[in-house]
């Protein structure tokens, strides 16, 4: 799993956990509300742990690669065009 849609701080399943949900957070000079932070372990479809960030009718906005417990890489979405 990479996402799990419940919105419940601790829900777990195989190796996701919804670890927090931010009010608000800046990422490249954007403000996005309601950002769910999911903790991916590695396993046979991840090759690495990551933290993934989303927001409803967006997606991910903010990817981390964690190696030995260290962010060792950062992504960011420095832009995006949706139309509800």
């Amino acid at each position: 799993f990479v996402y799990l849609s419940s919105h419940q701080i601790g829900d777990e399943s195989l190796n996701a956990k919804l670890a927090d949900i931010y009010d608000t957070m800046t990422i490249e000079g954007q403000l996005y509300h309601n950002v769910v932070k999911m903790e991916n372990s590695k396993d046979s479809y991840l090759p690495t742990n990551m933290n993934l960030y989303y927001v409803d009718s967006i997606g991910i906005v903010k990817k981390e690669i964690i190696q030995d417990n260290l962010i060792t890489e950062t992504w960011n979405l420095v832009n995006y065009s949706v139309t509800l």
